[in-house]
């Protein structure tokens, strides 16, 4: 007769056990092809804004006469970010892994500071009103610190989101979905579209 230890030992060889490992595995590659493609395209991101754009999303400086001393230097020491939404189908659900790509976009160490424990911010908009923050109903210390980012080094962020809203209602339709470093001052991505079903 066996013992109960012996039985639930004998359940973690079932195929559920091992249809979980492998889900696990896809994250992993996933997030793993994800983030090369980041890397790559971060290599060649300068932080510096396209001609005719009024402001750098990653520096905070706004397009001026001449700049001073102290806004090159920034525009020098600028963090590049990028936003990549996947879409993945997890037995019959849909989900959405969203990552948010940093790093130093010039040749020196590029350091933001920070007024908590918080680094980064997801954020689902539709119809010009956000529906969904993945900062909402968390707690982060509160400390003021500086990170530092290196070129060609990534640092990745990462959170798998369900497409529900803050109630925990489905969403359908097009949803704008946001990214930011919560640096003072905020450094944040340009939005990507989706289209929930």
């Amino acid at each position: 007769m066996p013992t109960r230890a012996k039985t639930v030992k004998n359940t973690y060889g079932t195929a559920r056990g091992r249809r979980a490992a492998w889900v696990d595995w896809r994250w992993i590659v996933l997030l793993g092809g994800i983030s090369a493609l980041l890397v790559f395209a971060g290599q060649d991101a300068t932080g510096t804004p396209p001609l005719g754009t009024e402001a750098t999303a990653a520096t905070g400086t706004s397009k001026g006469p001449a700049p001073d001393m102290d806004q090159a230097r920034s525009q020098d020491q600028a963090v590049a970010v990028d936003l990549a939404v996947e879409v993945v189908d997890t037995g019959g659900q849909r989900a959405y892994v969203l990552v948010l790509g940093a790093m130093a976009s010039g040749l020196d160490d590029a350091a933001l500071t920070f007024r908590s424990g918080q680094a980064f911010d997801f954020v689902a908009v539709q119809d010009g009103r956000e529906v969904w923050r993945w900062s909402a109903g968390r707690v982060f210390h509160q400390a003021v610190t500086k990170r530092r980012f290196r070129p060609r080094e990534l640092v990745v962020f990462a959170h798998v989101w369900d497409g529900r809203d803050a109630a925990g209602n489905p969403l359908t339709g097009p949803v704008e979905i946001r990214a930011m470093l919560t640096s003072d001052p905020p450094v944040a991505t340009e939005p990507v579209v989706l289209d929930l079903p």
